[in-house]
């Protein structure tokens, strides 16, 4: 035996007959329930911090853009968000047009795709070939184990007994 106990009861059953497992899963759910609005508000400020760290450094200034509204600047060398246009830029498909790639690309592709049409249709022809020299060598198997055959019969077959009548024949 082991010097020290199992610590681990979560497979045990309260009086009601739930694990207790169970029962603690639950109180950690329930926790979590309670916990949510908080961490959403940790994950919103996250959110807003990593914002406004990306605005700095795009030269964005959000404090700027609000004085923008209410009457024009005074002429810093920063982006204004109005002139950004963030959900226009969002709105915009990027298109992926780098014709050197996409044609080393497809190259690659169509290179791959024909050696291993080769490589298939090697193996086809090895098949072929030796399913055709198993055939002739299963059929001259054959045919030299018949001829074997038919001469171990003639070993195990006694010489035909030669009858009186035809020794009796005179020589004439």
């Amino acid at each position: 035996m082991s010097a020290s106990k199992a610590t681990n009861v979560d497979s045990c059953r309260d009086l009601s007959g739930r694990r207790l497992g169970t029962i603690k899963e639950a109180q950690r759910q329930a926790e979590l329930l309670e916990s949510a609005p908080a961490l959403r508000a940790a994950a919103k400020a996250a959110e807003k911090a990593k914002l406004e760290a990306l605005e700095r450094q795009l030269g964005i200034n959000a404090a700027e853009s609000a004085s923008t509204e209410a009457g024009p600047s005074s002429g810093s060398g920063s982006k204004r968000i109005a002139e950004v246009d963030l959900e226009e830029l969002a709105k915009k498909k990027h298109k992926f047009e780098d014709s050197k790639f996409l044609e080393e690309s497809r190259e690659i592709n169509d290179n791959v795709r024909s050696a291993v049409s080769a490589a298939m249709l090697l193996k086809k022809k090895k098949k072929a070939k030796a399913d055709a020299a198993n055939a002739s060598s299963s059929k001259s198997v054959v045919a030299v184990d018949a001829a074997k055959k038919a001469e171990k019969d003639k070993v195990a077959m006694p010489p035909p007994a030669v009858s009186a009548a035809a020794s009796a024949v005179p020589a004439a």
